[in-house]
Formats: structure tokens, C-alpha cells, sequence
């Protein structure tokens, strides 16, 4: 008698989760071992027509749902999957959709959670909320090598729970086409450099970090009309006291843009339709270092907060920028001895989904 297949569900409700599960979703439907239920919000299918593109490429297609049923529909699915796939966790980072992971749990249905960020509070950054962080889930996928300082401030039980699996992202969107009119302008520049800013997360920088990052930005540009710089605040979103700092900067220089993502020429783009046209990427340490380096852009760090990003140019001053730009072959091999530390996508897709087969079928 063979035992009945395990069905794993996942809800993806916005892009970030669509970005960090659905990839590890179509290798397990390519090694066939696990059963797939897989929703996901109908706006976003609204908002960018490539999900279509991707899902006929990939040969899996989620159950497309309106918010209202994603919210309150959801209790017979997670009824019947051996576990839900998710980068929330009921005790640890609980979501506005915190009833379904109750319900979950009182039906028994198990957890699997997966890091999506490069820094996380609560995954491997500190918070003073919840100084000794406990886990729901009974599965975690991390990225990162274990037994650093980082994880001291776990329960003693979670890292029995874990398995790193590296860098599992992997973007499976075509990239855009810019319209004419801006690919024009912005090839009349030598070079064209992303910058990405993290200043959401106020819990590792602070008002003067933000202060020298926008002079600094103010004086790169004063002093290089011939690079063209995109800027791109989280995902594409900025606050007021953001946007009227950069709207300062902006006025003062023609070679200055800004990735928005609900306005302009960067409406609704990914951070690698921005990759795509630019030599060089500078970022805080976060996932966009990660995006930029798998996407094969030389990049560098600013005001580097990671130790393993330390194998990649650091930019602390105007200076800093300038060498890095000079140094293509440096930067190009930093940029591959860090993809040896976090792991070639393929083999990370398979790690993630041996991790979660395992799990499920020794649940």
C-alpha cells in the first residue's frame, strides 16, 4: 500500500512572496513528489501581465483569487494541505492574515517558513520587542550559514527546525522594455548606476544615516554629469520626508532619476528591468545587493551592515564610488566569490525542495 501523496499550500498575496516561493514551488512540481495548491491575489495578474507569461513558461498556474476570498476562503484549503508555505510565522512574524495561521494551527496543518529578506528582524537581526525569538513554524528555509552571532537570540530548539538552503530567488519575469523616449536619454550617459536605499527599515538606520546618504547622492551627481544615476528607494516606495529629499536633489540635477513604482517611466517595475540597463549597482545590505549580484551587475555595498558582504567593494565616501566604477574586474570578481558563499540558484532550488519533501513526508 503506498502512502497518499503531501500537499503543500501556498498563498501568495503580493509580490514578494511570489518572488521568494513561486520558484521553489516549480521545482517541486518539476520533481513531482508533493502535491501543489497555489493561490495568488488576482490584482496582482491585473497590475503586470507577465505573470501570465511566467506561469505558461513554468507550467504551473495558481488558483487567481479576489482579496475578499483570499482573506476568508482560505479555511477548507489549509484544511486539507499537510502544511502551508509562507514567509510569516504566528509567533515570530505574524501577518495581518494572522487567522489563517491560527486557524492552521488548530487544525493541525504544519508551517515551513522561508526568509525573504537578506536582513530580517527576528531572522537574523535582533529586536528588542522579542528578544528571545520563538518559532510556529516546524520548518525553517534560511539563507545563510548558521551558528553565526546572528542567531543567538533564538530559542535553543530552532536551528534543530532549520535548514539553509542559500539564496533561493530567482527572478523569472522578462525584463521590460523602457519607452523610447527615456532609453534615449538615458543612453547619451557614459554610464548608468542603480542605487537602492533601505531607509523603511528604522531599525538599523538612522535620520543622520539618511542625511550623509542624500549629500553624498547630491555630490556624486555634481561631480559625474556623465553617469546617469537611477534611484530606487524600497521597492520603488518612498515616504514624504523621502520624496522631498530626493525632489531637492532632483531639481538641482538633469542626470538624477527615480524608480517609483506608481508613477513615471519605472510604473511597476522590478529591480531588474532597472538591472537590465545599468553597468554598476550600489545598495544598502540587503536583498538588492543579492538581486544585483545573481543578475551579474558588479555592485558594491553602502554602509555595509553584513559580514559576508564584505567580499564586495564598500562605498563609504565620493572616493569609493569612484574606484569602484574604475574597477569592473575587481568588482566582477567579488561579485562570483560572493555566489560561491550563497550558492548557484539551481542547486538552492533543489536544497529548498529536498528540505521540504523531507519534512512533509517525514511529518
Amino acid at each position: 500500500m503506498t502512502n497518499p501523496r503531501k500537499r503543500l499550500l501556498c498563498i501568495i498575496a503580493h509580490e514578494p512572496l511570489f518572488e521568494i516561493c513561486y520558484p521553489i514551488l516549480t521545482r517541486l512540481k518539476q520533481r513531482d513528489n508533493i502535491d501543489l495548491d497555489v493561490v495568488i491575489s488576482s490584482r496582482l495578474l491585473r497590475i503586470d501581465p507577465r505573470y501570465h507569461d511566467i506561469f505558461r513558461e513554468q507550467g504551473l498556474s495558481p488558483t487567481p483569487m479576489g482579496r475578499l476570498r483570499m482573506e476568508l476562503g482560505m479555511f477548507r484549503r489549509i484544511a486539507r494541505a499537510d502544511a502551508v508555505f509562507s514567509h510569516g510565522d504566528l509567533l515570530a512574524k505574524p501577518s495581518k492574515h494572522g487567522f489563517r495561521d491560527k486557524f492552521a494551527a488548530r487544525v493541525g496543518t504544519k508551517s515551513i517558513f522561508i526568509q525573504h529578506g537578506l536582513v530580517q528582524q527576528r531572522v537574523n537581526w535582533p529586536d528588542e520587542a522579542m528578544p528571545k525569538v520563538q518559532y510556529h513554524s516546524e520548518k525553517l528555509l534560511l539563507w545563510d550559514k548558521v551558528n553565526h552571532w546572528e542567531h543567538s537570540f533564538y530559542d535553543d530548539d530552532i536551528m534543530q527546525k532549520a535548514s539553509v538552503v542559500g539564496f533561493p530567488k530567482k527572478s523569472l519575469f522578462p525584463t521590460r522594455k523602457f519607452n523610447e523616449t527615456f532609453m534615449k536619454f538615458a543612453q547619451k550617459f557614459e554610464h548608468r548606476l542603480l542605487i537602492c536605499a533601505n531607509f523603511h527599515e528604522d531599525f538599523r538606520l538612522t535620520e543622520g544615516d539618511k542625511n550623509r546618504f542624500y549629500k553624498l547622492l547630491d555630490d556624486f551627481c555634481t561631480r559625474n554629469p556623465k553617469t546617469l544615476v537611477i534611484y530606487r528607494p524600497h521597492r520603488g516606495r518612498q515616504n514624504d520626508a523621502e520624496k522631498s529629499a530626493m525632489d531637492s536633489i532632483l531639481s538641482k540635477h538633469f542626470n538624477i532619476v527615480v524608480s517609483d513604482r506608481h508613477a513615471g517611466d519605472f510604473k511597476y517595475s522590478t529591480i531588474n528591468d532597472c538591472l537590465e540597463i545599468c553597468d554598476f549597482c550600489i545598495s544598502h545590505s540587503s536583498t538588492a545587493v543579492l538581486d544585483a549580484v545573481y543578475f551579474g551587475v558588479p555592485t558594491a555595498v553602502l554602509q555595509n551592515q553584513w559580514l559576508p558582504l564584505e567580499i564586495l567593494p564598500q562605498i563609504n565616501g565620493l572616493g569609493d564610488i569612484d574606484d569602484f566604477i574604475k574597477s569592473p574586474k575587481q568588482a566582477e570578481t567579488a561579485r562570483q566569490k560572493l555566489v560561491q558563499y550563497y550558492g548557484e540558484t539551481a542547486a538552492n532550488l533543489d536544497r529548498a525542495s529536498v528540505a521540504i519533501e523531507t519534512f512533509l513526508n517525514n511529518a
